[in-house]
């Protein structure tokens, strides 16, 4: 992502960011189309396709969590 007000983005968060801890890696293959709806919702959204991705992670787990909790009642 080009930030217009400055240069191009390193990839490297800064001190103190939320994705400082992002220590990790994840390679996925993707088709072309697949790729351009993630690109598509990433920009909908403002976010990185990173930040999508795990933004839908967490979505999930919050989702996972309300339907054990349902089961277990």
């Amino acid at each position: 992502m080009i930030d217009i007000f400055g240069g191009p983005k390193t990839g490297r968060p800064k001190k103190a960011s939320y994705r400082e801890g992002r220590t990790r890696q994840l390679n996925i293959r993707l088709s072309d189309e697949d790729l351009y709806h993630l690109e598509k919702l990433a920009d909908f959204y403002g976010v990185t396709k990173t930040d999508y991705i795990l933004m839908k992670i967490d979505e999930g787990l919050l989702e996972m969590r309300k339907l054990e909790k349902e089961m277990n009642t």
